[in-house]
């Protein structure tokens, strides 16, 4: 008897498995349809949250976001089949709540319908008194952590690598944070170095220092057992910018965050717990995804509920006395809200200071900038003993004009006795005068077309039976990394930029001395470069820009050089950038030849476009178009290709 039960069952189970097996396996097309109509209103509610901070309020419909923030595809869904229309999302302002319109079949051997929406969150927002730009308003009161309880505030960590940088912020625990702004990083799930001898992503920095992108804080463990942690962070975006790797004393490494979060706003993850030892042991955090914020770690030994969203704790300087051999009398932050050198503004430079052990009457800041004309300006801040262990002290550059364009060199010292104690470098760039061409049908990167082949494009060029005109590239297109930005150029957006285009951009550069250059390519997604007519760098890694840097090699000569690229978009953002650096990745002598005195002739620059349909491919070859999708019919003779 027990016999036949114990066959029985196992057929069930069997049979079970076999249906369950069966039931993915039929559902399996509606589940990847899911997973990318998830991420597609991942991405509406991402443009909600941009909209809100820059208008301080809710869309009212979801058209608003059209063409700013949106393409007009975005805000309709998939349908519920194949032969269905697409209908728009359904958004309530009212309430923050995004929905797709109806439930989301799954058709297996049986019928899952899957609601899809998501709530919009919508913290208060004040506007700030000097900028006028909107942020969050003030984190409410903190709270006391319990007596087993401890809190680290992520400004106070004692050790940040290179990568890191110190921010003020009203809405942060403590009045600050930690910011991740560059760089995929080095570092995998089995805590194993990528890129030992070469950082992801890493084109900013010029110190050389190559660890791993790292932040600790040592703090001590009243008593041995088990403790469940949360950290509070922030996100740039719902995917590929929200999840960052965590330690505690170098062991075990998890992540925290995970895609889908609410950006733009702070929020507690919690993480696996850990069993830590009575007495000193340290937090780390490591890069896995850029722009990731850090505001706090809780340790608690008790299984408690989640803390609300918007609580923070009073957290307590860790005692000097336990910090570990590899952390600084002091942490040395510089800081800037863009890389990019405007043609009348200068970045918003500041420098913080965290104090671990160092004497502050004998110590001071050195900063050195570069100049135009080989000059460098060198300025001595003395610090003088304070009760605050964060030291803030912001910086106007005061940038003389007119500027060479090129890149300049902000180094900033810690001093003691005049020792080296610590050194920042900023590498800020005056952009080079850039011509567009542009924007083309998407083109793969082994195609070729006209202005591959010579080293001077003419203008206009004819590519794929359409002629298209060069145009003057607007800095205010220029994103805070000093990246080239496509998408706001072409369609008034950084994210989900048009699908599916190329765009040729050329310059003229003059180098001091004939010889070996290093060239800094980014692309998103293809980047192909030629200097002088011979082709010298490819990238076909996807990913942002700043995730698919690569180093070059390339020979200049003395004078002009000629620089032409392609960037080939697919889909998401549509960016890309170069820098040309010494050998030993320094700021070279190399700088941009003025639009007027460079070779390509502008054709018809002071004639406005006039509107009308954006020319087929395979069009009329008499047909000229600007590079903003624009055409324009010849008022003379006929125009060469």
């Amino acid at each position: 008897m027990i016999k036949r039960v114990a066959i029985v069952f196992i057929l069930l189970a069997g049979l079970a498995a076999s249906g369950w097996v069966a039931d993915r396996w039929l559902a399996r097309s509606d589940r990847i349809r899911l997973d990318a109509e998830r991420r597609h209103v991942w991405e509406v509610r991402d443009a909600i949250l941009r909209f809100r901070l820059d208008q301080a309020r809710f869309p009212q419909e979801l058209i608003e976001l059209v063409d700013g923030y949106l393409p007009a595809s975005l805000i309709r869904c998939g349908p519920a089949n194949d032969r269905a229309p697409q209908a728009p999302l359904l958004w309530d302002p009212t309430t923050g709540v995004l929905s797709w319109p109806g439930p989301f079949p799954i058709r297996g051997l049986i019928r899952h319908d899957q609601p899809l929406l998501l709530e919009v969150p919508a913290p208060p927002i004040r506007r700030d008194a000097l900028t006028g730009e909107a942020i969050y308003s003030e984190a409410g009161d903190a709270i006391r952590p319990g007596p087993q309880e401890i809190v680290l505030e992520a400004e106070h960590f004692q050790f940040l690598s290179y990568g890191w940088e110190i921010r003020q912020a009203a809405d942060a625990g403590g009045g600050a944070y930690i910011h991740l702004k560059e760089g995929r990083g080095d570092v995998d799930y089995s805590a194993k170095e990528v890129h030992p001898d070469r950082r992801a992503g890493d084109v900013y920095n010029v110190t050389g220092d190559n660890r791993p992108i790292e932040a600790r804080c040592w703090f001590i463990v009243p008593e041995t057992g088990t403790y469940y942690v949360w950290v509070r962070t922030m996100a740039h975006r719902s995917q590929c910018s929200n999840m960052i790797n965590m330690n505690f004393n170098g062991r075990a490494q998890t992540v925290v965050g995970h895609n889908g979060s609410t950006p733009y706003v702070w929020l507690w993850h919690r993480t696996p717990p850990v069993h830590l030892m009575h007495g000193p042991n340290y937090a780390g955090f490591r890069v896995y995804q850029d722009d990731v914020k850090v505001d706090q770690v809780l340790l608690t030994p008790t299984n408690s509920a989640p803390p609300p969203g918007s609580r923070t704790y009073i957290g307590l300087d860790p005692p000097t006395s336990i910090t570990g051999t590899e952390s600084p009398p002091a942490v040395l932050s510089l800081t800037c809200d863009a890389l990019a050198i405007g043609a009348t503004n200068d970045p918003s430079v500041e420098i913080y200071v965290l104090n671990n052990r160092l004497d502050l009457e004998r110590s001071s800041l050195e900063l050195t900038l570069d100049l135009p004309g080989g000059r460098t300006r060198r300025r001595l801040l003395p610090l003088l003993a304070a009760d605050h262990r964060l030291l803030r002290f912001p910086y106007d550059l005061q940038l003389p004009r007119p500027l060479d364009k090129r890149e300049y060199l902000l180094r900033c010292r810690l001093l003691h006795e005049n020792k080296l104690v610590q050194e920042r470098t900023l590498v800020l760039y005056r952009g080079y005068d850039w011509r567009i061409l542009g924007p083309l049908p998407y083109m793969q990167v082994s195609e070729t077309a006209a202005p591959e082949s010579v080293e001077i494009p003419q203008n206009p060029c004819e590519i794929r039976s359409m002629v298209t005109a060069w145009s003057r590239y607007d800095e205010a297109n220029t994103d805070p990394f000093a990246l080239m930005d496509f998408g706001k150029m072409f369609s008034g957006r950084t994210y989900n930029a048009m699908p599916e285009a190329s765009a040729y951009a050329y310059t003229e550069v003059s180098a001091a001395a004939a010889g070996t250059y290093l060239l800094k390519g980014m692309g998103d997604d293809n980047l192909i470069v030629w200097i002088n007519g011979d082709k010298v760098m490819t990238i076909t890694e996807e990913g942002t820009a700043i995730r698919t840097a690569l180093d070059k090699p390339v020979m200049l000569r003395k004078g002009l050089n000629r620089i032409l690229y392609r960037i080939n978009q697919w889909q998401g953002q549509w960016q890309a950038g170069l820098r040309i650096r010494t050998l030993d990745d320094r700021p070279a002598d190399v700088r941009g030849i003025a639009y007027t005195n460079q070779s390509v002739s502008a054709w018809d620059d002071a004639v406005a476009p006039t509107t009308g349909p954006r020319p087929a491919r395979g069009g009329a070859a008499t047909q000229i178009r600007t590079s903003h999708g624009r055409p324009r019919m010849p008022t003379g003779s006929r125009i060469g290709s």
